[in-house]
């Protein structure tokens, strides 16, 4: 075996499928099988290749509390489906490896036809069930292969990709509800899974009796960046490893050197010594994808250490100028009411705006608005007598949250001329 067989593999990317069916029994219950729960199961395939591999998951948050648990969850009718696969229609296999994985494959093929699998007519889980031998090849209760497009298995061996053929195998970890490590197992077509059990299926290349595959990740899933501005991210790795006798070891760390591709440009990064990198400032608004790698080339072969990472970025522009600004005083108090009105949207929701004032043209600038000012284009405050200078800029606000956190993001835009105003 060559040299290169040795070194922790990952190649390129991502085989990612996820399936998170919620339960309706809390965590502190077990819900028994023969009960026809919904099932809280995590499957999760990864492989370290690109070329079988581009997209294969749910394609819905199954942990966003609007999902219904008839879409997301296992229910009586799934323990009744053979999906394909030739298995027991009378429910008495109950909820196993293999149907959990099916059941994850059959909504990916249903999702990438356009199809809510929860709104599947039968004639299309049929014609869906039809198509699942494609993508799965099971003997003798052993996974020999997996494909992402029906066409091309993996059994072991990468062939017709960047690299030589690399040795390697599916092994299937079991994290039984409870418990802290995964256990390797090889009866997926007959070991029965309980809520909130875990599974991870995995392609690992083996060189002797060494197993290990990086899975490359970046420090965040979303990065935000003004336009004309930089921001620093970091790609990480976590070594997965298995003994002879199978335990999963796992290690993290940065990754120096990785190249990351912004596609859609011409441009290519590479991270320094701690695995950072910053996105560079001419980047146009709009929506890009990050790809990290990091590529080693041995004689024909090219290959990545690490598994393909992915992540999105979204340069966003700074709000335009505000023109049109107008100020008009009003009232026979001493304390006498300054209207000031500018031109803009009224109905932008990413859009709001802030009031300054100064005794001075140049300096002195204090903001008035104590909260900005939404879905209108004019603000009001008292002052006494006296000369002031009244400036108007826009904010734009990003959400910048992910499921279960809150965050935004504010950039503000360039100020309006000064409109002097006098109070008498």
């Amino acid at each position: 075996m060559s040299s290169k067989m040795r070194k922790p593999l990952s190649l390129v990317l991502v085989f990612v499928m996820a399936l998170s069916i919620v339960g309706v029994a809390p965590k502190t219950a077990k819900a028994a099988i023969n009960e026809g729960k919904y099932f809280d199961v995590d499957v999760e395939v990864e492989a370290p290749y690109e070329q079988y591999y581009s997209d294969f998951s749910t394609g819905v948050n199954l942990d966003d509390p609007s999902i219904s648990d008839e879409e997301a969850g296992i229910t009586r009718n799934d323990l009744k489906d053979d999906f394909g696969l030739g298995l027991s229609t009378d429910g008495s296999e109950g909820f196993t490896i293999l149907r959990a994985l099916a059941k994850v494959i059959r909504n990916t093929i249903l999702y990438r036809k356009g199809i809510t699998p929860s709104e599947a007519t039968d004639d299309q889980l049929k014609a869906a069930n039809e198509e699942i031998p494609k993508y799965i090849n099971i003997s003798g209760g052993f996974l020999y292969g997996l494909s992402n497009d029906g066409t091309n298995f993996n059994t072991g061996t990468i062939k017709n990709s960047t690299s030589a053929d690399l040795n390697g195998s599916w092994v299937v970890l079991v994290r039984k509800y409870g418990e802290k490590k995964f256990t390797r197992t090889s009866g997926i077509e007959t070991q029965k899974l309980d809520n909130f059990d875990e599974v991870e299926i995995k392609w690992v290349h083996y060189a002797d009796t060494n197993y290990s595959t990086s899975y490359g990740y970046f420090d965040a899933d979303s990065y935000y960046v003004q336009e004309g501005k930089t921001l620093s991210l970091t790609v990480n790795q976590d070594i997965v490893s298995f003994d002879e006798a199978f335990n999963d070891v796992k290690s993290t760390s940065t990754v120096a050197d990785a190249n990351i591709e912004i596609v859609g440009t011409n441009k290519t990064l590479t991270t320094d010594a701690n695995g950072k990198v910053s996105i560079p400032k001419d980047l146009k608004e709009g929506n890009y994808t990050l790809v990290a790698t990091k590529d080693v080339v041995e004689g024909d072969s090219t290959y990545s250490t690490i598994t393909r990472a992915e992540a999105s970025l979204r340069v966003i522009s700074a709000p335009s100028k505000t023109t049109g600004v107008k100020a008009k005083v009003s009232g026979k108090s001493k304390k006498k009411t300054i209207k000031v009105s500018w031109s803009g949207p009224k109905n932008d929701i990413y859009i709001s705006y802030q009031v300054y004032v100064s005794k001075k043209k140049n300096s002195g600038y204090k903001k008035v608005t104590k909260t900005n000012v939404y879905g209108k284009t004019n603000y009001s405050f008292k002052k006494t007598k006296g000369t002031y200078y009244v400036k108007v800029r826009k904010v734009k606000t990003i959400d910048t949250g992910s499921e279960g956190s809150d965050g935004e993001m504010k950039i503000n835009g360039a100020f309006s001329s000064p409109v002097k105003v006098k109070v008498k």
